[in-house]
């Protein structure tokens, strides 16, 4: 069951949700696991990011909880060992950078990376680092 219950869908108005589940407890996010993840969730996509794999889907439902309980319970019985020890939404990741980029302003020896990068994401750019 990929989307919230019927009984959830026919209450109220569904959205679509956008998160990540960052995984622990296995190395690596192989064929196998990722076979097993979508055989059981069909709004999922896996892959690794710094050497630490994730699952992000796009899910229905009327209340964020209710779509993120599910996934986990989901993916964590897809995946042998696998143990979900974070979820990220873009908005937080968003929210992290632009954190990052008010520290990094406030040191005065990483002040002019931190300015260029700041003008590209006022700009909405993608920064290219040139």
């Amino acid at each position: 069951m990929s989307a919230a219950s019927a009984d959830d869908l026919a209450d109220s108005k569904t959205r679509t949700f956008t998160f990540t589940l960052i995984l622990g407890g296995i190395d690596e996010m192989t064929e196998e696991f990722a076979s097993s993840v979508y055989a059981r969730c069909d709004d999922a996509m896996c892959g690794e990011h710094c050497g630490r794999p994730y699952v992000t889907f796009e899910r229905e439902s009327v209340r964020l909880a209710a779509a993120i309980v599910p996934a986990i319970q989901q993916v964590e019985s897809a995946i042998p060992g696998a143990r979900v020890i974070e979820v990220r939404s873009p908005e937080i990741v968003v929210i992290d950078l632009v954190n990052d980029l008010l520290r990094m302003r406030a040191d005065d020896s990483k002040s002019a990376v931190a300015e260029q990068m700041w003008q590209v994401l006022i700009q909405d750019k993608e920064f290219t680092g040139s």
